[in-house]
């Protein structure tokens, strides 16, 4: 296979996704094209972060927590992070914004998401984050099928899917430990020639857990390609830490088995049971999953060859530039909208040079809008509405690459707001699409155009539901918008609550009539969450649920609609303690 040049390396020909990331700059994704045997030279204009939030992560006697690991999660669904120093404290480089900032660390339980508000130029404490030693711990031995414990197996800890805690090889006794806290986890344990074990636990309390591999396992082994579309070529490269999976149903409970590829040529491979014929699942962040039964069974002591190709999701890329004078516009936002879900579906920023691209777009229908400090779109060539079918991306009208040149004119507008009808002076308005802006009381959205909007609305009281979706348009004929926003709706429910027949009862009260309300629950160690839809009520809807489990806490959201606007989100979350129910076993 001929190999090509790309910064300081040979990699495979291909489409590659090349992140630039240096101290004190924001990091940037760009994706490049390369030709087998070429040389690729590109420029990646990194640009200072527009804000940053600051902090310390400290234990119950507040001594600081070394390399703990901070996450930052936008309204824009970006995840940001950054690790603790020697003192336990944290600064993370971001954009203006609403922010949800939690942390974690193996060995200690992670911190509940707090949501702060980021405005442009600013530095902002978060103050400091308490996290608190796990109280349990899980013992493991890892064995073979004749009980003899196994040197170099690598044990795994995972929850929802993210792993939290690992011991990378085994001591001739086999041993493995881990300090957790109450919850669902899964197990796995791996090396080459035993069959490789996986199992879910719910961990109350300490626990013992006997690990057996049987020696002598199949083995199977491939790698993972992805399919780009490139205008209207089609390229191939690997796809590097792929998600492998591979279910043997025919096991009761069925049998999982998870690997993931290397990180340069997306290779893979994973001991499993032999004589078995598997289901595989592929996936890979901006890419297509993809599940296939495998063309034979498996034999024991044998390696069975698996390829697989995962068809990439949809992209967009272009140039923003000034009307007029052709002159490059950076940082600018890029929304895409869905008119079918009347949300933004993904967003981009554009770079120095003007240029942009957004990425991880699932088929459907988009449309364009965009802005930046002082300036409107006015047009685009050829096209504002995008189709993606298939992971290719089209241009309306337009047989051509998807490929956008949106061009840009200062504002002249002024748009102000007014919440429950000037009655709130600290909520804070989150300008979301065809800009990002953050407007406090008293400020106005200046040098603005004329077009659809969409905004969110953050309430100071948490007990009050934001306005997380509320669009509204402003005409070419007006120079100054003045847009209401109400907030009528608030969580009602209690701190802790307790079970009567069976049941408990979530409140969501509301100062207007309500089209529909619903509730998104799950006990605060599951990760799905269940959902229900609200009894009407004069004063607000009812919530009747049987709770997953007592003497515990309750996790949960509201989503609440009148019109087009939309109260309470996933990012708005609340807890409330479910006393245990004396009448009867606790439930698991």
């Amino acid at each position: 296979q001929r190999v090509a040049t790309l910064a300081h390396g040979m990699h495979p020909a291909g489409t590659y996704r090349i992140t630039a990331l240096k101290s004190g700059f924001e990091s940037l994704v760009k994706t490049i094209k390369l030709d087998s045997g070429a040389v690729v030279t590109d420029t990646f204009y990194l640009k200072r972060p527009d804000a940053t939030v600051f902090g310390k992560i400290v234990d119950k006697t507040n001594i600081g927590i070394n390399v703990a690991t901070v996450y930052a999660v936008s309204d824009r669904g970006d995840t940001l992070s950054a690790e603790t120093d020697v003192l336990g404290s944290f600064i993370v480089n971001c954009y203006e914004g609403s922010w949800r900032i939690f942390a974690q660390k193996a060995g200690y339980t992670n911190s509940l998401p707090k949501q702060i508000q980021v405005t442009f130029g600013q530095s902002a404490s978060f103050g400091d984050i308490i996290l608190e030693l796990n109280s349990f711990t899980l013992s493991a031995i890892v064995a073979n099928e004749r009980s003899e414990p196994i040197l170099g197996a690598k044990v795994s800890v995972y929850r929802e899917g993210v792993l939290i805690d690992e011991v990378p090889s085994t001591p001739e006794s086999g041993a493995a430990s881990f300090s957790l806290n109450a919850g669902t986890f899964t197990i796995s344990a791996a090396k080459i020639g035993f069959e490789q074990y996986s199992k879910i636990i719910y961990l109350s309390t300490s626990m013992q857990l006997s690990i057996i591999m049987p020696s002598g396992a199949a083995m199977i082994k491939g790698s993972i390609i992805g399919a780009t579309w490139i205008g209207n070529n089609k390229e191939y490269a690997p796809i590097p830490r792929a998600s492998v999976t591979f279910i043997d149903t025919s096991a009761a409970p069925a049998k999982t088995f998870s690997t993931l590829t290397d990180a340069t040529y997306g290779d893979y491979g994973i001991s499993v049971s032999g004589g078995r014929r598997f289901t595989s699942t592929v996936s890979a962040s901006g890419f297509m999953t993809k599940t296939s039964l495998l063309p034979e069974a498996t034999k024991a002591g044998n390696t069975l060859l698996y390829n697989d190709t995962l068809q990439s999701m949809g992209m967009v890329t272009g140039t923003v530039t000034a009307s007029g004078t052709g002159t490059v516009i950076g940082n600018a936002t890029l929304t895409l909208l869905s008119p079918t879900a009347n949300r933004i579906i993904a967003t981009a920023t554009s770079q120095g040079n003007g240029y942009f691209e957004a990425r991880n777009l699932p088929d459907g229908v988009y449309y364009v809008k965009a802005g930046a400090p002082g300036f409107f779109m006015d047009s685009v060539r050829a096209s504002d509405t995008l189709y993606v079918s298939g992971g290719k991306t089209t241009v309306q009208g337009s047989d051509g690459p998807a490929v956008l040149t949106v061009f840009m004119s200062p504002g002249s507008k002024i748009i102000s707001w007014i919440v429950n009808r000037g009655e709130d002076t600290t909520a804070i308005i989150n300008v979301q699409s065809p800009l990002q802006k953050i407007i406090r009381h008293g400020q106005s959205l200046t040098n603005a155009g004329y077009g659809d909007y969409i905004v969110s609305v953050n309430a100071t009281a948490d007990s009050i539901l934001d306005c997380a979706y509320h669009p509204f348009t402003v005409l070419a004929s007006e120079s100054l918008h003045v847009d209401s926003v109400e907030l009528p709706v608030f969580n009602a429910t209690g701190d802790s609550l307790s079970i009567r027949s069976d049941s408990i009862s979530l409140l969501l009260s509301s100062a207007v009539t309500l089209d529909s309300a619903m509730v998104f629950y799950r006990d605060i160690n599951t990760p799905v969450y269940s959902s229900m839809s609200g009894i009407f009520l004069p004063t607000g809807y009812s919530f009747t649920l049987y709770p997953p489990k007592d003497g515990s806490f309750l996790n949960y959201y509201f989503k609440a609609y009148r019109g087009k606007d939309v109260f309470g989100s996933s990012s708005e979350t609340y807890f409330s303690y479910i006393r245990p129910d004396t009448t009867r076993l606790s439930k698991v």
